[in-house]
């Protein structure tokens, strides 16, 4: 029911141009929130599937160190570095991982307060200029307009149209009389009397329509200034409960700066931090791994069973299929029918995204 639009709108084309946005933005709600959920069922689905990878992979090692047994003394060494090697790079691999979530997270906490102290400023700015907006009509004399001026303009021409005119106001008498103007013929002398004594009751055409125009163009001035003068009468009128209502959107307004300041999660020195402790996770993580696979190949080199090449053709599917799986603990998300850009993609952790866009099926986006 939208009853209340068209009452609350004086341009039917301002709701239709609502409307259109709004069901392109439902239509992209709809589509973001199936990505959404795909996305969370992968990356719950990523967690306990790495957890399980990396048992396989350890399985792997296990039986490779338990054959290199029966190649000697010699692989004892190697077989002891491989295992060290491999729970160190399970190790890093679990702390990258849980950093690096953690970092997305608080990123994703502060870009939400930074949205809303953005808001803030906006919504600031805008009742600043309303406030002064009103201001200014209070400081504003209003004079009421010479409306007599532009009474008497308009009874002037009112009166030159009459002079004009003419006596006679018959649409068919008139048809005759132009008729005759324009090709006069050769009618009988008291006939030709008879419609120039007509023509003149009847007035000039042209200058009929001159006045006519002046008359309307008068009109539309006073018109006008009244109007002007009863629109800044009205706005006067209200300017100060403008000015009352500005000042409370204002205070408003920084409150939820204040607030949005205050919620930060880490400030701008402690994200760097993190970062820089996700940046040194992450090396000690690859490298790790560089050394978990480098022992292996060379384990690798030492038994060319059938046994080791189907375990090494497995763990090579593994690492492939760990390295493809979701990880990353933030959302991005961007509407585009509200016309956002690239820089205005929304990062949202898990929480935000369920609170924006609903966490099941039935639920719809807030």
């Amino acid at each position: 029911n939208f009853v209340w639009v068209v009452d609350e709108l004086s341009k039917g084309s301002q709701y239709n141009n609502w409307h259109q946005v709004l069901h392109s933005l439902e239509q992209e709600v709809t589509s973001e929130r199936d990505r959404y959920r795909n996305w969370k069922d992968a990356l719950h689905g990523s967690a306990s599937e790495q957890e399980e990878i990396l048992n396989q992979m350890a399985e792997i090692t296990e039986r490779q160190e338990e054959r290199s047994k029966d190649l000697g003394a010699a692989t004892k060494e190697l077989r002891d570095k491989l295992s060290s090697e491999s729970k160190i790079y399970e190790t890093n691999f679990k702390e990258y991982h849980r950093l690096k979530s953690e970092l997305d997270e608080v990123k994703a906490a502060n870009e939400q307060q930074e949205r809303k102290s953005e808001a803030g400023k906006r919504h600031l700015k805008l009742a600043r200029a309303k406030l002064e907006e009103a201001e200014d009509l209070l400081d504003m004399d209003l004079i009421d307009p010479d409306m007599a001026k532009y009474d008497s303009a308009v009874i002037a021409k009112e009166e030159v149209l009459s002079k004009v005119s003419g006596s006679i106001d018959n649409p068919k008498v008139k048809k005759v009389v132009d008729a005759y103007i324009k090709d006069p013929g050769n009618p009988s002398d008291s006939l030709r009397k008879a419609l120039d004594d007509l023509s003149k009751d009847i007035g000039d055409s042209a200058a009929l329509e001159s006045a006519m125009s002046e008359l309307r163009d008068a009109k539309a001035t006073r018109d006008r200034v009244l109007k002007d003068f009863l629109e800044k009468r009205r706005k006067y009128g209200m300017a100060e409960q403008q000015a009352q209502a500005a000042r409370s959107e204002m205070a408003s307004a920084r409150a939820a700066i204040s607030e949005a300041e205050k919620s930060m999660t880490v400030d701008a020195g402690g994200i760097a931090k993190m970062e820089e402790k996700v940046r040194s996770s992450e090396q000690k993580f690859k490298a790790s791994e560089i050394a978990v696979k480098t022992l292996q190949n060379e384990m690798a080199g030492l038994d060319d069973s059938p046994e080791a090449r189907k375990d090494e053709e497995e763990r090579k599917k593994l690492e492939t299929k760990v390295g493809s799986m979701e990880t990353s603990s933030v959302f991005e998300l961007r509407f585009s029918s509200l016309q956002m850009l690239p820089n205005q993609t929304m990062r949202l952790s898990e929480s935000q995204a369920d609170e924006l866009l609903g966490s099941n099926e039935e639920d719809s986006p807030n």
